[in-house]
């Protein structure tokens, strides 16, 4: 896989121009607008090609609502050390929440184009999770991908018997997984059944 475009101080300088511009009322169609930040959404919304087809839309404007999510501090406070604080502890938050979907799409792609858990293992580890960001990553995955039950079941299986919240939303998943293949089972057998008898009607 190549090097990620975004690194954390690309996003911090977004998050820096979307605070001045926001200060600035720059604006188009009536909200605060940042080139650079129209950008990063264009980039990190590639991913959503691999996102279940009904949460695609979902991903999309989660990413564009976290990107434009800083805090704006009023312009007499803006030059004060603890107003300089409170941003930085707010640009490591949403970078942390932009973070677990990048490498959640990059899971995905990877996936969608080897199908294999081997390379899938070797990313996870170019990424270095701590606890707290494989969480994110995993509850990410969870929400958005097909994979998401089967990277729990091995990548981080007891999850689900210690955290009684993912336990609902990974059973969940399991289940629509499950309904969702049965559909497409009988779908492709109606389709074989309509086929077969209209080669029948075409030998009589």
């Amino acid at each position: 896989m190549e090097k990620l475009k975004y690194g954390s101080k690309e996003i911090e300088k977004i998050l820096d121009e979307v605070r001045i511009n926001s200060l600035l009322f720059i604006t188009q169609n009536g909200k605060i607008f940042s080139s650079e930040a129209e950008k990063f959404i264009e980039w990190i919304n590639e991913y959503s090609k691999y996102c279940i087809p009904e949460k695609k839309e979902k991903w999309q404007q989660e990413t564009r609502k976290i990107i434009y999510s800083p805090l704006v501090p009023k312009p007499e406070h803006k030059d004060k050390p603890e107003t300089h604080e409170i941003i930085r502890y707010n640009n490591f938050a949403i970078i942390d929440s932009l973070y677990n979907f990048i490498y959640a799409g990059r899971i995905m792609e990877i996936y969608d184009k080897t199908k294999s858990w081997k390379e899938v293992e070797e990313e996870l580890h170019e990424q270095g999770h701590s606890g707290m960001t494989f969480a994110g990553l995993i509850f990410t995955l969870i929400e958005y991908s097909l994979i998401g039950p089967e990277f729990t079941d091995l990548f981080d299986y007891s999850r689900i018997e210690r955290d009684k919240e993912f336990k609902k939303v990974y059973l969940k998943k399991k289940k629509y997984l499950e309904e969702r293949e049965d559909l497409n089972k009988r779908l492709v057998y109606s389709l074989s059944n309509k086929l077969s008898q209209k080669n029948n009607q075409g030998e009589l």
